[in-house]
């Protein structure tokens, strides 16, 4: 099951309360795919959620439906509420597709769970590894601006676009994931986010840790070629025995330790020097060879 399945039937196996069923009752159905005198259902490849719906009908109005359900690698659970009366019904307490009836939603727990039903109905999300995401798909305009309001009143900025000729009210920070999360109630689930978050953090720093290394690792055999094939370039063109003392003594210890780093060329030294003392020195030679015509390679 994909994570967005798994979040929507952790949500729909909560205990709504009673005063809280009809807003998320009517957040599922107000948008889903038909609200109006016509037609009144849902479609979903979430088999909890279209039986929630149909739980959800029978609490509120005491209408009895049962999904259909569709074959296939995805399936999809169709809920329709059939009789005209039962819709004339819904809509006598519920208002139209365009306005929303905000009546029901006068307490903070009941606004929750409206919201709660809003994305069990057009809700979408990433999977947790990839960066957090969740999209609300609403296909009546008039209702985004309602939207929006109400997640404002939570506390949660959403943004807005127009994909495929939808409108996309959609949340993108990891946060404001988690807090999306938590107000419809899933805080397992928003534990769960944040675990996964702390993980992918340590791992990014492990990364970067690692490719730091390996970027210093590659500059310091880098350098060694390069004095070593500057030492070289000397003794080929005959110009070793002008270098002072104390820098043929250096040349000798690199030239015997090809893979050593500067800290340990101090180390393996038969003479006190320290790692600045060593790197100058290293450059002096460097400095000799270019002023014979070394140019990075032996030729």
């Amino acid at each position: 099951m994909s994570f967005c399945g798994k979040l929507k039937t952790e949500l729909c196996n909560l205990k709504t309360p009673e005063c809280c069923r009809i807003a998320e009752c009517y957040g599922i159905m107000l948008f889903g795919r038909f609200f109006s005198s016509d037609k009144i259902g849902i479609q979903t490849e979430n088999e909890a959620v279209a039986q929630n719906f149909c739980y959800l009908l029978r609490k509120c109005f005491g209408i009895y439906e049962t999904p259909v359900s569709s074959n296939g690698k995805r399936p999809v659970h169709k809920v329709y509420v059939n009789n005209s009366d039962d819709r004339k019904k819904i809509l006598e307490n519920l208002g139209n597709e365009d306005i929303l009836y905000t009546d029901i939603l006068s307490k903070e727990c009941c606004r929750a769970s409206f919201i709660r039903g809003v994305f069990l109905s057009c809700g979408q999300c990433n999977e947790p590894e990839k960066n957090p995401r969740i999209d609300l798909i609403i296909k009546n305009e008039a209702l985004v601006p309602t939207v929006i309001g109400l997640l404002n009143d939570a506390e949660i900025e959403p943004n807005m676009t127009v994909r495929s000729g939808k409108n996309v009210i959609y949340l993108k920070k990891s946060e404001t994931v988690e807090d999306f999360i938590t107000i419809m109630g899933a805080g397992n689930i928003t534990l769960e986010l944040m675990d996964l978050k702390i993980i992918k953090e340590v791992r990014n720093n492990i990364n970067r840790r690692n490719n730091a290394e390996e970027a210093n690792t590659a500059k310091m055999i880098e350098a060694s070629i390069k004095q070593r094939n500057a030492i070289s370039y000397l003794i080929k063109k005959e110009k070793f025995d002008i270098l002072p003392e104390e820098l043929q003594e250096v040349a000798l210890l690199r030239m015997a330790n090809k893979e050593a780093t500067l800290s340990e060329l101090c180390k393996l030294s038969s003479f006190p020097l320290t790692r600045s003392g060593l790197n100058h020195r290293l450059k002096r030679i460097l400095e000799v060879a270019e002023k014979y015509g070394f140019k990075g390679e032996i030729k």
